[in-house]
């Protein structure tokens, strides 16, 4: 499911708002079946977010800190998951160019 040409092509300019459709694990395996694009969340425990990290890794997709370094910390859970490294790379440089 991951890794489409079209996820190249967006333009997080067009960013409309963000959601939580319940727990942090079925937020990451809703982008790793592609329903959703980006999961970034903060202050989450580590049995938040293990299962949905190795799945989406299994699936293909990216799983980074919240800064954008190698996640490496499951007891500091502040992660960025996305379907494509380029898609994060572009949600970064938007979060840093909005809120700096």
């Amino acid at each position: 499911m991951l890794g489409h040409d079209i996820y190249h092509k967006i333009s997080l300019r067009n960013f409309r708002g963000s959601r939580s459709l319940g727990s942090a694990a079925m937020n990451l395996c809703y982008l790793a079946m592609g329903a959703v694009d980006i999961c970034s969340m903060k202050g989450l425990k580590c049995w938040d977010v293990a299962a949905g990290i190795l799945i989406i890794q299994e699936a293909g997709g990216i799983v980074l800190d919240s800064e954008g370094g190698q996640y490496k910390d499951i007891m500091n859970a502040n992660i960025l998951a996305t379907c494509t490294e380029k898609l994060a790379e572009n949600f970064l440089k938007l979060k840093n160019e909005k809120f700096q």
